[in-house]
């Protein structure tokens, strides 16, 4: 699939198009989309979420022109880095690293090596998390949930970018799969779209030619 994947990208040299941003649409309830886009962030918030951002990307943004000379070190070392800042940068950024992981025609094939761990090793939230998101969902308290599932696996059995999927058995033994939405999903989608937006530009300009951002944002 990765291969088919890779494939298919490479097949049309043109500006590439952002559809991981679709993906990510179709993943998210229309009601939640439209909740955030009804409200606009203020600009503090944006400031605050891009001075969170910029410290969570720092060691690539101050070592990236150490990994412009040295291929070893950017291989070995700066890739790395950037995978896992972008795994806990949040959903935008995990699916972006996801959807980059396939574009052998915008990134170096070594980057997106890298870059398909996201496609499984997204992070989970906790299971007190899951439980808080069931109930208000229910209508119910969390201790109220053992009247309607018998079991409810704590691990999940799998993580993306924007929810994690438990395995549950219903009181009547009925065997489930329940996806729980990341906490504050939906607002910092909102948030980091706005701002990859604006940053894509500057980046491109300050980062090396073989990251090519601004064609995928």
């Amino acid at each position: 699939l990765r291969d088919v994947a890779r494939k298919r990208s490479s097949s049309h040299n043109v500006t590439a198009v952002p559809q991981w941003k679709d993906e990510m649409a179709a993943e998210m309830s229309s009601s939640a989309v439209l909740q955030v886009q009804k409200k606009e962030p203020a600009w503090w918030q944006l400031t605050w979420r891009t001075g969170r951002l910029t410290l969570h990307f720092l060691p690539n943004l101050t070592t990236a022109w150490l990994a412009i000379l040295n291929p070893n070190f950017r291989t070995k070392t700066w890739y790395p880095w950037l995978s896992h800042a972008l795994s806990h940068a949040g959903p935008a950024w995990i699916k972006w690293g996801q959807w980059s992981s396939t574009r052998t025609d915008l990134f170096p094939e070594a980057l997106c090596d890298v870059l398909e761990t996201l496609q499984a090793d997204a992070p989970a939230h906790s299971f007190r998390i899951s439980q808080q998101v069931l109930a208000q969902a229910l209508n119910v308290t969390v201790a109220d949930l053992d009247t309607i599932f018998e079991d409810i696996d704590p691990n999940p059995i799998a993580s993306g970018s924007i929810a994690q999927v438990h395995k549950a058995t219903l009181c009547g033994g009925y065997k489930i799969a329940i996806k729980v939405r990341h906490p504050a999903v939906a607002r910092l989608l909102d948030w980091d779209f706005r701002i990859m937006g604006r940053l894509a530009g500057l980046l491109d300009i300050v980062l090396p030619s073989w990251i090519r951002l601004k064609e995928t944002v």
